[in-house]
């Protein structure tokens, strides 16, 4: 289960790595390992300085040699902090979190940190952990090899609604073409005033800064804008990086990845499973035990637009004698993608033995084109709430995402927090405890 309170980074890159990104196919061109820029004939240090110098005062004028620096660059070390925007009307949602990045070109080490989270890449290997949980990690193999196809696993990194750009990785792994429509979106147009690049492609306006010293990336950031409803949503994505190191040999300690008391599992949903369970029997400690005290009490009544739906609206007293189950979700939790296909598919029962229940999903705190769009992702039909205010589920006394609720008569009956493998099967035996019982058959 995962906190809602909790960086929503790690669950958007669950998904990545659950969603497929280890079996993405590329185009033989696009999945080419890369040569470092100095395979030939390494420089000596003494004429090291001067090329460097006059590559990053290239840089500044072309950008096709900001590229070349990055590919010079065996080791590489920095710190980026990422934040997103997203004002729509009056609502302005604003997320911001951050990643350490240490590079090793010559020995295909890629170590990523960010908040709660670790994740070492190899040649051939992916390693996985994060705190929020403790007892288990993933260890996969790579489906493509260590090189300019790394990126887009590592899409993922950042939730689905920040454009998933990480300027110095793609620099230092992506091919030039594909590196620098990611930071420039169309370099040919680009231009360029003291020590910044500025280019508009597809609605989207690019700037990008880069050291006057080093001639390598200090910030981006990409302003749009996109069609909420009636509404123009103005998103912002800003990258600043500060370099700590750069060509020379880093520290085994930058690629450490420690595994002590933990259980692999070869694949993100195993891990994600296999600790849910194990939280799920931590009694009153977990973080959604406080919800299970809304038990026997009344429904806090809802007031929420469902989507497409012309502006009609779902209230709980609107119900009736009807049970009631109502999932809250977001786009970025990786175990609410698992949970709500097992939702649909009890939904399907429900249909089918034509049973008094109506299933509601709550997207929390997101906007309609995201939800839209996850929901068309995973395939999932069922209807949709708004909360785009992320006040239902407090009100239902739960911090975590998943969780479902079942109602009946306007009470709360059951509530389960997070995904476990038997969530469906849990569901149907719920619901057919709250049904009214059978009338006996006359003889």
């Amino acid at each position: 289960m995962i906190n809602f309170r909790q960086s929503a980074v790690f669950i958007a890159l669950c998904y990545a790595f659950f969603a497929g990104a280890f079996t993405i196919t590329l185009s033989p061109a696009y999945v080419q390992a890369q040569t470092p820029a100095t395979a030939a004939s390494p420089a000596s240090p003494a004429s090291a300085a001067p090329d460097q110098a006059n590559q990053a005062n290239q840089a500044r004028q072309d950008p096709h040699d900001l590229h070349a620096i990055y590919q010079a660059d065996d080791f590489y070390q920095s710190r980026v902090d990422m934040s997103f925007s997203n004002k729509a009307g009056r609502i302005t949602r604003i997320e911001q979190t951050y990643y350490d990045l240490a590079f090793d070109r010559t020995g295909q080490r890629l170590h990523l940190v960010g908040p709660q989270w670790d994740m070492l890449i190899t040649a051939d290997r992916v390693q996985f952990k994060t705190e929020l949980f403790p007892d288990v990690y993933m260890d996969a193999t790579l489906a493509q090899p260590f090189g300019s196809s790394t990126i887009e696993l590592l899409a993922g990194i950042v939730p689905p609604a920040v454009n998933p750009l990480l300027p110095d990785l793609a620099m230092l792994m992506q091919q030039e073409a594909q590196a620098l429509q990611l930071v420039l979106g169309n370099p040919t147009t680009a231009t360029h005033a003291n020590n910044t690049w500025s280019a508009s492609v597809a609605g989207s306006d690019h700037i990008l800064k880069v050291d006057p010293q080093s001639g390598r990336i200090t910030e981006l950031v990409i302003e749009s804008t996109q069609k909420e409803g009636a509404i123009d949503a103005q998103l912002r994505t800003a990258f600043v990086i500060s370099q700590t190191s750069t060509g020379q040999v880093l520290p085994e300690s930058a690629f450490a990845f420690d595994t002590a008391g933990m259980i692999a599992y070869p694949t993100l949903q195993e891990m994600v499973q296999n600790s849910a369970a194990a939280q799920r029997h931590a009694g009153a400690n977990q973080p959604g035990a406080q919800a299970q005290g809304i038990v026997d009490q009344p429904a806090p009544e809802l007031d929420l637009e469902i989507l497409d739906s012309e502006g009609k609206r779902f209230k709980i007293a609107d119900a009736g004698d009807r049970i009631v189950v109502l999932d809250f979700w977001a786009s970025w939790c990786n175990p609410c993608r698992i949970a709500l296909p097992h939702l649909q598919a009890v939904n399907q029962w429900v249909e089918q033995e034509k049973l008094p229940v109506d299933i509601y999903t709550i997207n929390v705190g997101e906007t309609p084109a995201l939800a839209r769009q996850t929901m068309q992702e995973i395939n999932v039909t069922l209807p949709v709430l708004m909360d785009p205010q992320q006040m239902s589920l407090p009100a239902y006394g739960s911090s975590v995402l998943p969780t479902t609720v079942i109602i009946k008569d306007g009470i709360v009956k059951r509530v389960h927090t997070g995904f476990a493998p038997n969530y469906e099967q849990k569901m149907r035996h719920d619901i057919e405890q709250l049904l009214p019982p059978t009338p006996p058959t006359s003889p």
